[in-house]
């Protein structure tokens, strides 16, 4: 996996990634209204969390030893909501959609195919570790 492609688009969006996470739960409760109860009224340290989750992920997803026990404890954070893949997916199909939206002029489908396989690869089946230990 090539997460230089997926650091150009972190890149892109320095001064923005609130503001990107903000949109994504936007797009997600619209989309899917169940998962809102899934979260906090203030959504504030959410987002940094988030934000935080996405850096590591970008930085790290060539190198899943650095990030396996992380994305594994988010999995065990959201064990008691019973998130199965297909909200995984779900989480996945918004991010994507999100970021393209934020990166217009600059997205490429190479970004998209990063993106993608980071989810397919990394972050849903650690995540999905940590779900089902």
């Amino acid at each position: 996996m090539s997460n230089s492609l997926m650091l150009e688009v972190w890149d892109q969006l320095a001064g923005g990634r609130v503001e990107l996470v903000r949109a994504f739960y936007d797009r997600l409760f619209e989309e899917y209204p169940e998962y809102k109860e899934m979260f906090p009224e203030n959504m504030d340290h959410q987002m940094e969390k988030m934000v935080e989750m996405v850096g590591a992920v970008v930085r790290f997803a060539d190198n899943i030893d650095l990030i396996r026990t992380y994305l594994q404890q988010v999995g065990v954070a959201h064990r008691s909501f019973h998130i199965h893949e297909k909200d995984l997916n779900n989480f996945k199909r918004v991010f994507i959609e999100t970021v393209a939206d934020a990166c217009k002029g600059f997205w490429r489908d190479e970004h998209e195919e990063a993106f993608r396989h980071a989810f397919d690869d990394v972050i849903i089946p650690i995540v999905d570790e940590g779900l089902e230990a």
